[in-house]
């Protein structure tokens, strides 16, 4: 078991693991949708970096899952799973972490 996830460390890296991380921390710090921007706390500076990272770590998975769908095409076959996994986690993550933001971004509308 530690073997094989040793191995998904891996085979991730850990540009893809931190920019995972980031994803994670900007999703749990999304102030909650409907509450009205405070400009003159020191808590203001920390809301608004998350709302202004948020788009640019959406753009960033769809960027390595653009990437990895590259290197796939010229890896051996039998290198080929571990990037068709992170090319389904790139995804699935970018999805989750749009439909978690989107009614933040709405009500700012």
């Amino acid at each position: 078991m530690i073997k094989k996830l040793n191995h998904l460390v891996q085979a991730f890296g850990f540009l893809r693991i931190s920019l995972l991380l980031f994803v994670l921390i900007d999703a749990l710090a999304r102030p909650l949708p409907g509450t009205t921007p405070d400009y003159e706390s020191s808590h203001a500076m920390i809301v608004m970096m998350v709302a202004a990272l948020a788009p640019i770590l959406f753009m960033l998975l769809l960027l390595d899952a653009i990437m990895t769908t590259v290197y796939m095409t010229s890896m051996p076959a039998e290198r080929k799973p571990a990037y068709r996994l992170i090319l389904i986690v790139n995804l699935v993550v970018a999805i989750v972490f749009l439909l978690y933001w989107l009614p933040y971004f709405r009500a700012l509308l």
